[in-house]
């Protein structure tokens, strides 16, 4: 389990080989970005192939979230790996489509990602 100074859950991981799963918890939003970025950034520093992050326990997700998952899927990209979104909420789906990200990620489930 990932805990931010204030004692708040954030989220956890968990790793098959080279495929990384990172599951936020709550809000990924303003307040929560530093935090949320720091976890998620010490992941990618393990050269992971594919980055999964599951968005079943995100309650919120504003534009600074949002940013911060471009801003994730380019690193990931230009280390030559892969981000996934699974388990995303319709709320979000609609912020992808709304903002006109929706074809930057891949959205698919974790058992393709540990197949593929």
């Amino acid at each position: 389990m990932l805990i931010d100074q204030k004692n708040t859950i954030i989220g956890s991981f968990i790793s098959y080989n080279l495929i990384k799963v990172f599951k936020p918890v709550g809000r990924i939003d303003f307040n929560t970005y530093g935090n949320v970025r720091l976890q998620i950034m010490e992941l990618i520093q393990t050269s992971p192939d594919v980055l999964v992050i599951d968005m079943e326990d995100v309650d919120f997700i504003d534009s600074k979230g949002l940013s911060l998952l471009i801003s994730i899927l380019k690193t990931m990209r230009i280390n030559g790996g892969k981000l996934i979104l699974t388990k995303i909420s319709r709320e979000l789906e609609m912020l992808l489509e709304i903002t006109k990200t929706d074809k930057l990620f891949e959205i698919g489930d974790l058992v393709a990602a540990k197949v593929n």
